[in-house]
């Protein structure tokens, strides 16, 4: 790339696409914040914590932080939810005989 593309003729140009880049970066921060968009990502199975971990590689606060509130999301809106079985659930058929080959 020719170096005069930098000259000062072209500062307002570079000054509008930091800016741009800088407005691209706060609505990826408020995207990342969103503790919705965090929990579908982690219950994504193609994702799960591995999508964090490597974008926020540099910024470990940020994942303790999603992981905390997560764990408030599951706390509050679905523990609650979940009855545990005490014992494991078996099925029981009321075939009197074995299945044929059709079935």
């Amino acid at each position: 790339m020719d170096i005069t593309f930098f000259s000062h003729e072209n500062e307002n140009l570079l000054v509008a696409i930091k800016n741009g880049w800088d407005k691209l970066e706060e609505y990826y921060r408020k995207i990342d914040d969103s503790l919705f968009y965090i929990a579908s990502v982690v219950l994504n199975p193609v994702h799960k914590w591995r999508y964090f971990i490597k974008r926020w590689i540099e910024h470990p606060d940020w994942l303790t932080a999603a992981k905390i509130k997560i764990q408030i999301l599951w706390l509050t809106f679905y523990k609650a939810t979940v009855k545990p079985s005490s014992s494991p659930a078996i099925l029981r058929s009321s075939r009197t005989s074995d299945p044929d080959d059709f079935e």
